[in-house]
């Protein structure tokens, strides 16, 4: 199970998790063990991997990814199309 600790006065739980075999650990704004182990989990997929995904599933990766939609090309693909 991560890790996860919140400092004083703080809004922002830090965690540290391993996911086979690597070490994670950042901050996030919950404290759920279940959620920061899947964001862990989502931070070892390859880019790949990624393209695979659904369209609301590759915001959530490219958030938790610290990335902005702007920085993938698979979301700029999928944001050109919707505006279609």
């Amino acid at each position: 199970m991560p890790e996860i600790k919140k400092r004083k006065n703080s809004k922002f739980y830090q965690y540290d998790v391993m996911v086979d075999g690597v070490r994670y650990r950042g901050s996030c704004h919950t404290d759920d063990k279940s959620l920061v182990g899947k964001i862990a989990s989502i931070k070892t997929l390859s880019d790949e991997d990624i393209n695979k995904l659904t369209k609301n599933l590759i915001t959530f990766v490219n958030a938790n990814k610290n990335l902005t939609p702007a920085d993938s090309s698979e979301s700029k693909r999928i944001n050109k199309s919707d505006n279609s």
